[in-house]
């Protein structure tokens, strides 16, 4: 079978193969295609020296920026869009358990081929489209298997991040991972300990957003636990699943079952404060710890019913981050389901009514209010607060002279 390559990409292998070098597509770009996927980018590897391939690519009037030639890459800026060609290479050894030591350059795509992790990323690409896979890529795409390339062992001892990009890929496609693959993953698992904490997460993320993540999950647990001690696929698995594999939850809304909903589902098991350690780790950004952290702490709220109470405490807590609290509750406690699915219904009739939920949204400002004879400085705000509750408590409309109305009854 042939498959179709971006005009862009063509060239390069045009230019290369002229100039008498092996060049192909590579990774990522042949697997999408083959699973029929529109790939994202399209990288290139050639046989051509970084010393050659700048030649070539000058040569043709391309424009390119050497940004990685430690590694021999060079970035091509071809029609506007910039392709990264790497020459063949043998990668030393791996002390880090991330990054080789030495990397050797090579004519022979035999040692290209072997220094790849699974041999759904190992196959290659022609400029006629066709593929050349010398590890069973295809096969394995077929048979839906995630196999390392050679010894996973030593794949993984290389780079640890592996283990977890494996699990990943697992949870994006439902593959199944190939037996020997997943034990040497397991024994191998202590090494994500040497991993920085935000390359981990990057990977954590794709696999708790994927769909296949929930099923995935169990076999997960010896690779997930070396950085979340406390992990427990019997907490975790039943709220990813009542979460939706493809986002939605059945019967609230059309919430998503975005990054921090998955991340408090993972972190359940650890409570607020143990949550918190790993979330610190793992370096994830303030606006996404504190939303895992209120999630898990919205499990200790009591649930309240009345649209008074719904309406201050969407004031509070803002109208995403409440409704994301009680679908996440919802999600964790099945046995608060009734209650949740009423408040929810509350929150859809008041946003629905065109209620607003903050100071800033009432039809009266802080010069109105002084405007009427308060004193500007901090009683400006004790006075709006004041409207603010009396208009929630249904005490008057948020209509100007409704408000205005009651300023002048608090002077």
């Amino acid at each position: 079978m042939r498959y179709d390559i971006p005009s862009y990409c063509i060239k390069v292998l045009d230019m290369l193969t002229s100039a008498g070098y092996e060049c192909y597509v590579v990774g990522g770009a042949v697997r999408d295609l083959v699973m029929g996927r529109i790939p994202s980018d399209y990288d290139v590897t050639t046989s051509a020296m970084p010393s050659e391939t700048i030649d070539v690519l000058t040569s043709h009037g391309i424009r390119y920026l050497p940004t990685g030639l430690k590694h021999g890459t060079v970035m091509a800026l071809v029609d506007g869009v910039t392709v990264e060609i790497t020459t063949y290479r043998i990668d030393g050894g791996y002390s880090d358990s991330r990054h080789p030591d030495s990397v050797t350059f090579t004519r022979d795509i035999c040692g290209d081929v072997a220094r790849r992790d699974f041999t759904m990323n190992a196959m290659y690409l022609d400029k006629d489209g066709c593929v050349r896979d010398d590890v069973g890529g295809l096969a394995d795409i077929a048979s839906g298997i995630i196999r390392a390339v050679g010894d996973a062992k030593i794949r993984f001892r290389e780079d640890a991040l592996r283990i977890l990009r494996g699990v990943r890929f697992a949870a994006q496609t439902g593959f199944d991972i190939e037996p020997s693959t997943y034990d040497a993953m397991v024994s191998c698992a202590p090494l994500l300990a040497n991993i920085a904490g935000e390359r981990i997460a990057a990977e954590l993320n794709g696999f708790l957003t994927a769909p296949y993540a929930a099923s995935v999950f169990g076999p997960a647990v010896p690779v997930l636990s070396v950085f979340v001690p406390s992990v427990d696929a019997e907490v975790t698995v039943p709220v990813l699943e009542r979460l939706g594999g493809s986002g939605a939850l059945s019967g609230a809304g059309s919430c998503s079952r975005d990054l921090s909903m998955a991340l408090a589902a993972l972190l359940l098991p650890c409570g607020v404060d143990g949550a918190s350690g790993v979330l610190s780790d793992l370096r994830y950004a303030n606006e996404i710890r504190d939303k895992v952290l209120g999630l898990l702490g919205g499990l200790e709220l009591e649930i309240v019913s009345s649209r008074e109470d719904v309406h201050f405490f969407m004031s509070r807590l803002g109208v995403e981050m409440a409704r994301d609290t009680v679908i996440f509750r919802r999600a964790a406690e099945p046995s608060s389901a009734g209650d949740c699915d009423g408040v929810l219904k509350v929150m859809s009739d008041l946003v629905a009514s065109g209620a607003v939920f903050g100071v800033t949204d009432l039809e009266i400002s802080g010069k109105d209010v002084i405007a009427l004879g308060v004193a500007p400085g901090p009683e400006v705000g004790v006075v709006l607060k004041r409207i603010f509750e009396m208009y929630v408590r249904g005490e008057m409309p948020n209509e100007h002279e409704a408000l205005v109305k009651a300023v002048r009854a608090f002077l």
